[in-house]
């Protein structure tokens, strides 16, 4: 019913694209990726707008939603109500428009230069291609196909993403006016890694109790993608204790669809996510596996011998013991519901390790049998693997943050902050620690700064929390900061702070350099635990419960009782990420 009326706008959006784009036909595709390289490095070096001083939360609110109309204008996508649902409309799914966006990769090995360029620029820029045609494409036996099928995922990051992510914020400040039955229409469009969470946070804000009937009847489509975030649209308005429909989405064939209710159900404070979590457990989908357990981690704070990665006999019998816990002991456990989860945009590393070697100049890629199978030259305290694939490093020798892609271009980068640490957001942006700078600020892709906080000290690192605050962490207290700019709580911090990781509990897991020790400290400020390790500058707990330490000489892996598990490399400073 809602897709209908969207094949012929669908395929009016393709040909707007086409007679815009019609006059750059004839330039060649390595003067397309040099001319955004280079506006890309040329806006990077341009002097930072001068500090924002957020006095409200209108203020910072109308710096996001500047942005978004701007992302929106460019992309020739009226910033309005109107101009917005009709855009949904024509990114629902379209027998005639997957069609279309088919010839378009067809063309990519047309023997015409002109039309094999035409077609790169159409994909490059359209909303709404199934990610799965171009995912294909960059498997395709044609050598060209595959090397322009990379550059168009590259030029998309930066064109269509920006658009699909200020519509996405507009869409979320006018919620009441906006039809979530048209988001989840249109959730193909946004099921990619660097977009679908924020579209999931935005379906879950949007959902009305009155439109219930068109969240259940686009759960009943075969597109995995709709079905999802239907599901998600339903999860959100259903509060019945006793819903049948909760308990059939819970038990829904579709494993994304179980894990998307439950991590709603999670968020929302309610227990009944706890058994579907535990069977997924099971599930022969390692991804599904990994993050079921780290909900019930964040939840619990146990382990139960459990993971995502033992041999499948070990894995089902404690799989056993989560679902016996369940079924027992969770009605009465204390649990973190919900817990506190980090907005940082974070890609799955699986058995791999992420690791910034600070001085020494490498970030690396290493896999589970020792081998470096990515490298880039740079000297960086941190660096962030992204839901894209790309990899975020912050370099405060250089005052410099980059985002690099698998083959070791830079997509992205911005001059000037003293950044210690960078940390990209689900929102799109960045979150930056400028150290000497003194600040924590938030930057757009178009390097805008729409939020900033002015620190009593160097800052070491930031992370946003999908509540809204913001952590700023000095050397010798820790500030939550609100939205608007006001210190909601503080921590005085013994020795001196180099990094501060907020766990899903709430607690923070700190580096005290001064102190030679990792600590972990609850609201009051109380000591929980601690391990002793000389000069730490950087700790980090995976989802997985892992603990991953740099100090001024190495990289290191410890256990809860400080022992060091492994020595992974040296190092002067730098972070470790894993699962």
């Amino acid at each position: 019913m809602l897709c209908a009326a969207s094949c012929l706008a669908r395929t009016r959006l393709a040909a707007t694209w086409m007679l815009r784009l019609s006059k750059l036909a004839a330039t060649t595709l390595a003067a397309l990726v040099l001319v955004l390289t280079t506006s890309i490095a040329a806006s990077a070096q341009e002097a930072l707008p001068p500090p924002i001083s957020v006095e409200s939360a209108t203020i910072a609110e109308a710096l996001h939603i500047a942005a978004a109309r701007k992302a929106l204008t460019d992309s020739g996508v009226e910033p309005t109500v109107e101009g917005l649902q009709k855009l949904l409309e024509r990114m629902a799914p379209s027998d005639t428009f997957d069609d279309w966006a088919k010839e378009q990769i067809a063309a990519l090995s047309d023997g015409s230069f002109e039309v094999r360029q035409q077609a790169t620029q159409q994909l490059a820029t359209t909303p709404g291609i199934p990610q799965a045609l171009l995912e294909n494409a960059q498997k395709n036996g044609d050598p060209e196909v595959r090397w322009r099928a990379r550059v168009i995922a590259q030029l998309r990051q930066v064109s269509v993403n920006a658009l699909l992510l200020g519509a996405l914020t507009l869409i979320e400040h006018d919620a009441a006016k906006f039809s979530a039955a048209s988001l989840v229409a249109a959730a193909e469009a946004f099921d990619s890694p660097t977009l679908q969470p924020r579209f999931l946070q935005v379906v879950a804000r949007v959902a009305q109790p009155s439109e219930q009937a068109l969240y259940s009847e686009l759960l009943r489509t075969k597109n995995s993608s709709v079905r999802l975030s239907a599901a998600i649209a339903l999860a959100s308005i259903e509060r019945d204790p006793e819903s049948k429909l909760l308990i059939e989405l819970t038990t829904d064939p579709d494993e994304q669809v179980v894990l998307g209710v439950s991590q709603v159900l999670v968020r929302a404070g309610d227990r009944r996510a706890l058994l579907p979590l535990a069977r997924l457990l099971r599930s022969d989908d390692l991804p599904i596996r990994r993050y079921a357990y780290r909900y019930l981690v964040a939840i619990s704070g146990q382990t139960l011998g459990y993971s995502p990665t033992l041999p499948d006999a070990d894995r089902k019998q404690a799989a056993e013991k989560w679902e016996t816990w369940v079924a027992q002991d969770s009605s009465t456990a204390m649990l973190v519901m919900p817990p506190r989860f980090s907005l940082a945009d974070r890609g799955e590393l699986g058995d791999q390790l992420l690791i910034a070697t600070g001085g020494s100049g490498r970030v690396r890629l290493i896999e589970s049998d020792g081998k470096v199978s990515w490298e880039f030259a740079m000297q960086s305290w941190h660096a962030e693997k992204m839901g894209s694939g790309n990899i975020m490093i912050a370099s405060h020798w250089n005052s410099r943050v980059v985002e690099v892609n698998a083959s070791g271009t830079i997509v992205w980068q911005l001059q000037g902050p003293n950044a210690i640490r960078a940390l990209p957001l689900t929102s799109g942006n960045v979150l930056i620690a400028d150290f000497s700078g003194k600040r924590a600020l938030e930057v757009t892709r178009t390097n805008e700064i729409v939020w900033e906080f002015t620190a009593p000290d160097n800052v070491f690192a930031v992370d946003r929390l999908d509540d809204g605050t913001t952590i700023v962490a000095c050397p010798s207290v820790i500030l939550e900061v609100s939205r608007t700019g006001e210190v909601s709580h503080k921590w005085a911090v013994k020795g001196r702070l180099n990094s501060v990781q907020v766990e899903p509990s709430g607690t923070l897991l700190i580096a005290d350099y001064q102190g030679d020790r990792i600590v972990r400290i609850d609201r009051e400020g109380k000591e929980l635990w601690s391990a002793k390790i000389v000069r730490p500058t950087d700790v980090y707990r995976s989802p997985e419960g892992k603990i991953f330490v740099a100090t001024a000489t190495q990289l290191v892996e410890i256990s809860e009782t400080g022992e060091v598990l492994r020595e992974i490399m040296r190092s002067q400073s730098g972070s470790i990420r894993g699962s």
